[in-house]
């Protein structure tokens, strides 16, 4: 994973605030019981002086998707998460039929 940032009101240039491998194991989210939680907390230590607006970037590699996924979602059990793929499927359909048709109407010309 990458963090960058790139100044948005005087550009300079991208600069990589930190970057860090989260397929290798992370420190586990804990609850108030000292239970193992699922889930994922990202963080590192990134010395920075900065003053403006920023545009801030995160890269996530497939693997890295991966393990978020896993650390997220391993409490599920495979018949849940094939119901939240299939809601996920035609919600994203849904989105991609209404953009299509929008796409279709003609455009109207004002007198």
């Amino acid at each position: 994973m990458r963090l960058t940032a790139t100044g948005w009101d005087k550009n300079h240039g991208e600069r990589e605030i930190f970057a860090d491998d989260l397929t290798k194991p992370q420190t586990a989210r804990i609850d108030g019981n000292g239970s193992s939680v699922p889930g994922a907390v990202i963080s590192n230590v990134a010395p920075t002086i900065m003053n403006g607006n920023y545009l801030w970037r995160v890269e996530l590699e497939a693997e890295e998707v991966a393990r978020l996924f896993y650390l997220t979602h391993s409490d599920k059990s495979l018949n849940d998460l094939t119901t939240m793929f299939a809601a996920f499927g035609a919600e994203q359909e849904a989105k991609a039929k209404a953009a299509r048709s929008k796409k279709a109407e003609p455009t109207r010309r004002r007198a």
